[in-house]
């Protein structure tokens, strides 16, 4: 068998061997950056989990309470939209017309309307 000692076919293989070694790292490279997103989006995962680890995923039934029916203080307000994902704003108002400390004002998440995480609801409080 003769052998080829022609210059153009060693440039060609150095060329297709250049093309595949150049495949080879962009492969890898894009490989590294999808493990990296993959990396990114579990950790967001495990994040949000441990956030919603403490709450309860409300019944299909339940609605929220008449915060303002006399029966309620802020620590049992609190636990209820602690419990459940509520965003709660407490804000103090001097009246006299209501015994101090007590819930006389709700809105946002109202009485008898299913309770969703997540719902913002605001309640004044009587202070003297």
């Amino acid at each position: 068998m003769e052998e080829n000692n022609n210059p153009i076919v060693y440039v060609i293989f150095a060329v297709i061997l250049a093309m595949m070694v150049g495949m080879f790292f962009t492969f890898f490279k894009m490989s590294n950056e999808v493990h990296e997103r993959i990396d990114k989006v579990e950790k967001q995962i495990d994040e949000r989990k441990e956030e919603m680890k403490d709450k309860t995923v409300p019944e299909e039934d339940l609605t929220y309470p008449n915060f303002t029916d006399g029966t309620y203080t802020l620590d049992k307000v609190q636990a209820f939209c602690d419990k459940y994902g509520i965003k709660l704003t407490v804000l103090y108002d001097e009246v006299t017309t209501y015994e101090d400390g007590l819930v006389f004002y709700q809105d946002g998440c109202m009485p008898g309307e299913k309770v969703v995480a997540g719902c913002e609801m605001t309640i004044k409080i009587a202070q003297h």
